[in-house]
């Protein structure tokens, strides 16, 4: 579940690079990119081997999408320009580096919460 509902944030975030930064009016580009879910379908399938190590899958994800980040630019590169190239990198790293701030900071607000509760 974890992996689908990152992969639907992921999914969401590239159709709105798109939309920002592509000279693609027709959706040729998503045509394009649908056939790349099958790297997070057989990384999900690696993940369900080495469902016993937490370390391992977070690794098998995080290989997917760098695999998926490097189908993904081959496949829309000759819609985007340099400079809309660098803004769709740019737009997808700082997403990325907020949302996984927002979550390390939630879970130690969380923990942080729970130990204070405890009577030591």
């Amino acid at each position: 579940m974890l992996f689908s509902a990152l992969k639907l944030i992921a999914d969401t975030m590239n159709e709105l690079a798109l939309f920002f930064f592509s000279k693609d009016h027709e959706g040729q580009v998503l045509m394009k990119i649908r056939s790349g879910s099958i790297i997070f379908i057989i990384a999900s399938l690696f993940a369900l081997i080495f469902n016993q190590s937490l370390l391992v899958m977070t690794v098998i994800f995080v290989c997917a999408c760098f695999v998926y980040f490097v189908f993904f630019m081959v496949k829309v590169s000759e819609y985007l320009t340099i400079g809309s190239m660098f803004g769709m990198i740019m737009m997808l790293f700082l997403f990325w580096a907020a949302f996984l701030f927002s979550v390390a900071y939630i879970l130690l607000r969380v923990y942080n919460a729970l130990i204070s509760t405890l009577s030591v």
